[in-house]
């Protein structure tokens, strides 16, 4: 598997953590970046651009700037182009000499692009690597990223966006959008400007997450609600994301309220449904296991340790299947603690 052959590679004289998986957000693969910051010890990638952000920041703004730019697009896996920069820096740098004399400041962490997406006759780049892209923007500060994503999708329409299919599956994160915009009010706003150029249920599946961090639950499932009427029934990332809204908006309740425990059954059946019609399994099973240690916590009951029960049977194959995934034998370890103290 490539994520061992990458740990045994690292030099035995560099510190190591161990075990790897515990960087790594649950029910994805690792990136680079998370792998490289949980195995080995030190100053970390992050730190070390978080320091060379700082410096960068005080020295040249516009080239720090420059720099988040380009790896927020490869963040997004595209390629930024000339015609992606000009209107991002709109009258701030109008002419290709400066701009090309920007990039050449920047140094070694941007390169030329020439790959598949590049598809013009204008000059395309990129940060070095998907490494080098994801270092600079966990290194930044929410500051500086809701400065650049603000005059991005202010700047920037779709349609110079290259490969905007590819671009929008991250571009709206709403952890992202969590770090860039505390103030929610700021955040909605962008996000409804965004809808409004294009009106897709992805983007209401993120600002609906990013509501529900804030624990703004009534308004998020409103708006879940809207993405999941729009998106096709298949969907079943938004179906997943609409059934965790759905429990998080009634679980204070349940309790006491019978009408609303019928809500958080809905939401483990949805997920139920999501977990056997998608091939995304694992990101379902720690969904819907984590789900149900909290209706576990509200219920002692043989619902309750039916939900535990399969939990336990989907996480044993996450666990034998995709190891990489971030705290799937601990979260099993959890559910079968909490289905002996049902059981007792």
């Amino acid at each position: 598997m490539l994520i061992n052959s990458l740990k045994d590679s690292i030099p035995v004289d560099i510190p190591r953590r161990s075990p790897a998986t515990q960087s790594v957000s649950r029910g994805v693969r690792p990136s680079l970046f998370e792998f490289v910051q949980g195995n080995v010890m030190g100053p970390t990638l992050r730190q070390r651009m978080e320091e060379a952000l700082k410096s960068l920041d005080e020295s040249d703004p516009v080239l720090a700037e420059m720099l988040l730019l380009a790896a927020y697009v490869h963040f997004c896996r595209t390629p930024l182009s000339m015609d992606m920069t000009i209107g991002y820096w709109s009258s701030r740098i109008s002419t290709h000499e400066e701009i090309y004399a920007q990039i050449k400041a920047v140094g070694a962490l941007l390169s030329e692009y020439e790959g598949d997406l590049a598809d013009t006759d204008q000059d395309y780049f990129a940060a070095r690597s998907l490494l080098a892209a994801e270092s600079v923007m966990a290194a930044a500060s929410g500051r500086r990223l809701g400065t650049m994503l603000s005059r991005f999708h202010a700047n920037v329409s779709h349609t110079r966006i290259v490969a905007y299919y590819v671009f929008k599956r991250r571009a709206y994160d709403s952890k992202l959008f969590g770090r860039a915009f505390p103030d929610v009010a700021t955040g909605l706003e962008l996000y409804d400007d965004i809808y409004a150029r294009d009106p897709s249920p992805y983007t209401l599946q993120q600002k609906a997450l990013y509501l529900a961090a804030r624990k703004r639950y009534s308004e998020a499932f409103e708006v879940m609600d809207r993405a999941l009427s729009t998106a096709h029934r298949s969907n079943w990332t938004i179906r997943s994301s609409y059934a965790q809204v759905l429990f998080q908006a009634n679980e204070e309740l349940a309790g006491v309220r019978p009408a609303v425990r019928e809500l958080l059954d809905r939401a483990m059946g949805i997920l139920t449904e999501c977990y056997q019609s998608d091939r995304r399994r694992s990101m379902h099973a720690v969904t819907y296991s984590t789900l149900a240690m909290r209706y576990a916590s509200i219920f002692s009951d043989d619902a309750a340790a039916s939900y535990l029960k399969q939990a336990d049977v989907w996480l044993a194959e996450v666990v034998r299947d995709e190891p990489w995934v971030r705290g799937a034998r601990y979260l099993q370890r959890d559910v079968r603690s909490r289905l002996r103290d049902l059981a007792e």
